[in-house]
């Protein structure tokens, strides 16, 4: 993606070089956009300290935002002096937002069993997986079909949380519906090879060093969008994982309190696998 502004362009160019992802990349230009919009389109060089602690108060002040929305502007503006001006900031003295505390809200056993119950297809599994791995929403939907190891009942987590690594053991009872669900897959995939598509964004620089792999098998999504579509960054048409608002509307629909909870028929599988975390 191009914008019109030149100096926008170089903060995303300067985010690619040090390896940034592209959620933190529109994260970042969406702040500094607006905090120059805020700043009556000064550009960010004639400006420092002053002007943006006024902006994190304005934030935080007027604005009333949550202590991780501020926190995401405050490092998108270190990032912008720090990497893109050469010129760090230094003594910040902004009101910042405070941290509330709050009692995490967990699912009982009975709640859990509903919930499971009621998903459909790939979302009933994506949240069994999720469930019984202890994976976070964006850590399941980029797993690549690679990443399952049957055989030893492993599943490796690439680029977790502070882009580090992992390797999770595998709950027994989702082997199997996993490899119906990539059976499925595999044929998705082959259609696209078939009409001249197929290909996966890799991380980092592999597709330079292997042209090949973003149409391999290996390297495809084991939870793929049902829609091809083109790649915010290099404009070729693939096939992107779910997007996260997939599996997290579709948790809320059959968690609302309102919603009236429908047991269906007894499932074996899905039995088998709540069971195996106690009654």
């Amino acid at each position: 993606m191009q914008y019109k502004s030149p100096f926008l362009n170089e903060v995303q160019r300067v985010l690619r070089v040090r390896g940034y992802a592209y959620q933190t990349e529109k994260t970042y230009i969406y702040w500094i956009r607006y905090y120059i919009k805020f700043n009556h389109d000064q550009h960010p060089k004639v400006m420092a300290e002053s002007e943006v602690e006024r902006f994190l108060s304005y934030l935080a002040v007027s604005r009333n935002v949550a202590v991780n929305t501020q926190n995401q502007a405050f490092n998108a503006l270190i990032f912008l002096y720090r990497h893109v001006l050469n010129k760090p900031l230094v003594g910040l003295d902004a009101c910042r937002a405070k941290r509330v505390r709050k009692l995490p809200a967990v699912l009982n056993r009975p709640e859990m069993k509903a919930l499971l119950y009621n998903l459909q297809g790939h979302n009933r599994l994506l949240a069994s997986l999720m469930y019984g791995v202890g994976l976070r929403v964006s850590e399941a939907l980029r797993i690549r079909v690679k990443d399952l190891d049957f055989h030893d009942a492993r599943l490796h987590i690439h680029q977790g949380k502070g882009s580090k690594d992992r390797v999770v053991p595998l709950h027994p009872a989702l082997i199997l519906p996993l490899q119906r669900h990539l059976s499925m897959v595999k044929q998705l995939h082959d259609t696209d090879l078939a009409a001249g598509y197929g290909e996966v964004h890799l991380p980092n620089a592999l597709e330079r060093k292997y042209p090949k792999a973003a149409g391999a098998w290996a390297w495809q999504y084991v939870f793929p969008s049902q829609k091809l579509s083109a790649d915010p960054r290099s404009d070729k048409i693939r096939r992107h994982h779910l997007h996260p608002s997939t599996i997290q509307s579709a948790i809320k629909t059959v968690a609302l309190p309102t919603h009236k909870q429908v047991m269906p028929r007894e499932n074996p599988e899905l039995n088998a696998f709540l069971g195996s975390f106690g009654p």
